[in-house]
């Protein structure tokens, strides 16, 4: 593949399901991670809330953090084995640099009739040079607080043969 230019556009390059794979390894419970494969979701969990990350600096999902979300979402029902249902993180929380907020005061409007979700994993995600940094937080929507919070790093790059074209590669930790 060829490198990128600027470099910093390599985040639309690389896969970023691996990347959200190692970050619901990081966050699901030890009891519902499937150790080889993907797996059926677990009968009579309640569904658990992955809004679509947001940018470190605007707080809102461009086209990165809708990516990052779909993949989350599906990193989330594979890995963890749990029903997942998206939400409109504009409309249930507001993210600042001050922290999560519910939009209510009455946790019951954040949790329809129509399903239970007791667990909510809310991202942020940062662009900076040739590196992607993304967090997510496994919170209790009932007492808001963080249950876990995982750290994963995209980095790329591009090789610099002797012979031949330079070729895009990228490592996740």
């Amino acid at each position: 593949m060829a490198c990128p230019r600027p470099l910093a556009k390599g985040a639309a390059l690389f896969d970023t399901h691996r990347l959200t794979d190692a970050l619901a390894r990081s966050l699901c419970p030890l009891e519902s991670l499937v150790a080889e494969g993907p797996q059926a979701v677990l009968d009579g969990e309640p569904a658990v809330v992955v809004p679509d990350p947001v940018d470190m600096q605007s707080y809102e999902a461009d086209a990165l953090g809708v990516q990052l979300g779909e993949h989350l979402r599906a990193s989330i029902a594979t890995v963890c084995r749990r029903p997942v249902r998206q939400v409109d993180m504009a409309r249930d929380f507001h993210l600042t640099a001050g922290g999560l907020t519910a939009l209510t005061r009455e946790q019951s409007d954040l949790r329809k009739p129509s399903f239970t979700a007791t667990t909510a994993y809310v991202s942020t995600y940062q662009v900076q040079d040739a590196q992607l940094t993304l967090i997510s937080r496994r919170v209790d929507v009932d007492s808001g607080t963080m249950q876990v919070v995982a750290v994963k790093q995209a980095s790329w790059g591009c090789t610099n043969p002797w012979f031949g074209k330079p070729e895009f590669v990228y490592r996740i930790k």
